[in-house]
C-alpha cells in the first residue's frame, strides 16, 4: 500500500506499508517505510558515512508511531532502522535490549513498550 505521511519536519512525503505473513511457524511483520528520495526532498540528513543510513529524527518518529500502534494492536517486537525487516525476533531479546544496538528496538515488558534507540 502506498500513501503519504507528514514527516516530523512538517514535510509531506510518500510512504509505503507492506504486510508480511509468517504462516503457522513464523511471525507476521508490518513494514512501514519512507523512501530515501522522499527524505532527500524533505531535507532530512540520513547518511553520515556509516554502512547503514540512519536518522535519529526519523527513527524516534517511527518509534513514536509504533508506540501509538501498540496501544491499539499490541505486538511482541518492533524494529526501527534502515532495511531491518526480519533481522530480529522477540526470542532473540528474551534477556532484554542489547547494550549495543545497530537498530532501534521496541520491546514490551509487563505491558509497557520500551524503546531502545540505535546507538552504534
Amino acid at each position: 500500500m502506498l500513501g503519504q505521511v507528514l514527516l516530523p519536519t512538517g514535510h509531506l512525503a510518500v510512504c509505503g506499508c507492506t504486510a508480511v505473513r509468517g504462516g503457522d511457524e513464523g511471525s507476521d511483520w508490518l513494514d512501514f517505510y519512507v523512501p530515501t528520495g522522499a527524505l532527500d526532498k524533505a531535507g532530512i540528513v540520513y547518511s553520515d558515512g556509516r554502512p547503514h543510513f540512519r536518522s535519529s529524527v526519523i527513527d524516534d518518529w517511527l518509534a513514536g508511531i509504533a508506540m501509538e500502534t501498540f496501544k491499539e494492536a499490541p505486538f511482541t517486537l518492533g524494529v526501527v532502522g534502515w532495511m531491518v525487516s526480519g533481522l530480529a525476533d522477540s526470542a532473540m531479546l528474551a534477556d532484554g535490549l542489547p547494550k549495543e544496538r545497530g537498530m532501534g528496538y521496541l520491546l514490551p515488558r509487563g505491558g509497557v513498550l520500551r524503546y531502545g534507540a540505535a546507538n552504534t
